[in-house]
């Protein structure tokens, strides 16, 4: 199965990384429902939203899979998307698949342009760690989460206490 993701997508998916909501996402566009449209149709951003986790259950609900909202690495939806995608669609993850694939050498690899263009963070060798900049890197999420996720209030009060325990013990601007 030449599709592959590191960790659980989806709903209540902790640690998903946005290479694997990428890889997901971009597999549900490629994919048409039963009404003839892609499974989904907002941005391949990385970013597991409300759109994503419905393109999850809609598949699942539509190919007799139960419909957990997640997606696990080995699991039965993970399969099905590669059985169901088109396969120019699939030809196209077999290449991308290659090309991360190390040839020899050292194992350590340059971080994906996906991952840069997701804004994620890495630290490259002989980089010093600034914990400062990790949690100024983490307290930017929250507010992004915050500001864009549909929370309950519950939730979104407690990330917010979490920011400013951050700013107070850090001194982060």
């Amino acid at each position: 199965m030449p599709i592959q993701i590191t960790k659980t997508v989806g709903l209540k998916a902790h640690g998903q990384t946005p290479l694997d909501v990428k890889t997901i996402q971009t597999a549900f566009a490629a994919i048409k429902c039963k009404r003839g449209k892609p499974f989904y149709q907002g941005r391949i951003d990385g970013k597991c939203g409300p759109k994503t986790l419905i393109a999850i259950e809609d598949f699942q609900g539509q190919n007799n899979i139960r419909p957990t909202g997640r997606v696990e690495p080995q699991g039965p939806t993970i399969t099905r998307i590669w059985q169901k995608l088109p396969a120019q669609v699939k030809a196209s993850f077999e290449e991308q698949k290659a090309k991360q694939t190390p040839t020899g050498g050292s194992s350590r690899s340059k971080p994906s342009t996906s991952d840069q263009q997701n804004e994620v963070p890495t630290q490259t060798l002989g980089e010093a760690y600034n914990p400062d900049k990790i949690a100024a890197d983490n307290k930017k999420l929250a507010k992004e989460i915050i500001n864009t996720w549909p929370l309950p209030t519950k939730e979104a009060i407690e990330l917010a206490r979490l920011i400013e325990l951050v700013d107070a013990n850090l001194g982060i601007p």
